[in-house]
């Protein structure tokens, strides 16, 4: 259901950018039939795995995957163009919502504001949700407030995967509620990130590798890098420039991008302008040749949120979209 939840997230706003193509229609319910079929009402959670006889494995899945779940759910509520889907998305988020006040880690909690933002485009008058996602952003906040320090800025004794959403989550929270402090230390935090992760000598993102991650005890691994960090990063950078307006957030929102494109430690392209898929990570001998579903949607989940900027100048949006725009080209081609 994962990758599910984050197909449909892709859908859903590759159909924002054109909506007369009806394959993405027909790709949207799909993947919410998924989520429909994953969601158990007794349970009130969503279940993950599916065999290939179709059965599930699982009678409730992890937290990660609900609040993934809840994610793509809100971006189909909020930025939906088919009614139909809107409506059961809508349904279903609110179902699942209930849920969430018992989850205790961090990105259970960071990945539903993400769908409450969206949501809030199309239902800004909803005020439990509203109070909802205020209530999740403060336990996030405290965690953060709680653990960190002046020279280890994070929520925990350890930096591990999908990094970045967590600082978006507070700058979407602070944004939406008005809460100038959350706001603040989200960026602070994506701020760390950046200094973490992108080489101050050849100044190219080298995410956090999942061979070890980053434990505040010790040093960062270099190796395997993953997809999965480079759309996390850009997605929030771009939360960052809607929040403070400058373009530094826009300019390391494109230096992330180009890591799929070759700019990284092993100076190899990770996206596959063959079959337009993305190989599934960075690793000290090469790259990984797999295309996985996360890696792959990572990947359209990044050239989506370029794409889908709002609000900057023309020679902004150039410099940002130059090598976007002859990846796709490239893609033409070889289809």
């Amino acid at each position: 259901m994962d990758d599910n939840a984050r197909a449909l997230i892709v859908v859903t706003r590759a159909c924002d950018l054109n909506r007369n193509d009806r394959s993405l229609i027909d790709l949207s319910s799909i993947y919410l039939s998924f989520l429909d079929s994953a969601f158990d009402p007794e349970t009130g959670r969503f279940r993950n795995f599916m065999s290939y006889e179709r059965k599930w494995l699982d009678r409730i899945g992890s937290e990660d995957s609900h609040g993934r779940a809840l994610w793509a759910l809100g971006v189909m509520a909020g930025w939906g163009q088919n009614s139909g889907q809107v409506a059961l998305a809508t349904k279903l988020f609110h179902g699942a919502l209930p849920a969430l006040e018992s989850f205790l880690d961090s990105r259970p909690i960071a990945f539903p504001i993400l769908g409450m933002q969206a949501y809030l485009r199309r239902n800004e008058g909803d005020q439990r949700v509203l109070e909802l996602m205020k209530s999740l952003g403060d336990r996030l906040l405290a965690r953060f407030r709680h653990f960190a320090s002046k020279d280890w800025q994070w929520h925990e004794a350890e930096l591990t995967y999908d990094n970045a959403r967590l600082p978006e989550a507070l700058m979407a929270c602070g944004r939406a509620t008005n809460d100038e402090a959350m706001v603040k230390r989200g960026i602070d935090v994506l701020a760390w990130l950046r200094d973490i992760q992108v080489d101050p000598s050849d100044g190219w993102f080298a995410p956090v590798g999942n061979q070890g991650w980053f434990p505040k005890s010790g040093s960062k691994a270099q190796y395997d890098q993953q997809p999965l960090e480079a759309a996390a990063m850009i997605g929030a950078c771009i939360e960052a420039y809607e929040c403070t307006q400058c373009e530094e957030w826009v300019r390391l929102a494109s230096t992330c991008f180009n890591w799929y494109l070759g700019k990284n430690d092993q100076q190899i392209q990770l996206y596959d302008n063959a079959g337009g898929g993305c190989r599934d990570g960075l690793m000290r001998n090469g790259v990984n040749e797999n295309q996985g579903a996360e890696s792959t949607l990572s990947y359209l989940c990044s050239v989506l949120a370029i794409y889908n900027l709002r609000g900057l100048t023309a020679d902004q949006i150039h410099a940002v979209e130059s090598d976007v725009d002859n990846v796709l080209a490239g893609q033409s081609d070889a289809a």
